[in-house]
């Protein structure tokens, strides 16, 4: 769901779905949003001409995660699959996993 996963990359829905309902064990998943990401990379690709350690954070902010890791949740909430996401990294990822997987 993030593709700093090399090339495990699942980020089409339909995909997800089956995934979710048919694991028998825990999901384990790095969630950035994909969509989030590119839109991010090709906006500060077009206000500099070197990507550098900095932009990092910019290109995969706090949306990209929210997004992804919202929709995971969704998804294994519908399933009952457990889940596991790879480190939450901010508030708003945090309280809306505490929030909404009940």
């Amino acid at each position: 769901m993030g593709s700093s996963t090399g090339n495990l990359l699942v980020d089409n829905a339909l995909t997800l779905d089956k995934i979710f309902v048919k694991a028998k064990v825990l999901i384990a998943t790095h969630c950035e949003d994909e969509r989030i990401i590119k839109r991010n990379l090709e906006k500060i690709k077009s206000e500099k001409k070197e990507l550098t350690a900095a932009d990092h954070p910019i290109i995969r902010d706090e949306e990209a995660c929210f997004e992804s890791s919202f929709y995971a949740i969704q998804i294994a909430k519908k399933h009952n699959t457990r889940l596991h996401i790879l480190h939450i990294s901010t508030e708003k990822k945090y309280n809306s996993s505490a929030i909404l997987y009940r």
